[in-house]
């Protein structure tokens, strides 16, 4: 009966050195892996940190642009409203000839010259 214990203790011993030598390249495999991991996340917290000021760069270009588009809008109303008040000025002629009286007689008199001379060349 010793022999068989003896037998079993050393079949046992065998399958725990088998055991930890079968689990030495999974130990290893799981340092590489779990160094490949840890590169994996340091490479993605990177590109993440680059990805963050290349957005935040963008944000800043897009309210530059936003506040450039407000100021041409600005503009643009402004040269809107001044075209619009000349015009009203243009149709008004009882305000042109009001505030300029004797150029309105001078430009009066200067087409009645012109076309009363060409009718009057026949």
């Amino acid at each position: 009966m010793s022999d068989d214990i003896n037998h079993a203790l050393t079949k046992s011993n065998s399958n725990l050195t088998t055991t930890k030598e079968a689990d030495a390249p999974f130990e290893q495999h799981a340092v590489v892996l779990h160094q490949a991991i840890e590169q994996d996340r340091q490479s993605i917290e990177t590109h993440l940190e680059t990805l963050q000021r290349e957005l935040e760069k963008g944000m800043d270009q897009v309210a530059e642009v936003k506040e450039k588009a407000v100021e041409i809008k600005k503009q643009t109303q402004r040269r809107i409203d001044h075209v619009q008040h000349k015009v009203r000025e243009l149709q008004d002629w009882e305000g042109i000839v009001r505030k300029h009286p004797w150029q309105v007689v001078g430009a009066s008199f200067a087409l009645g010259f012109v076309f009363g001379s060409m009718l009057h060349k026949d």
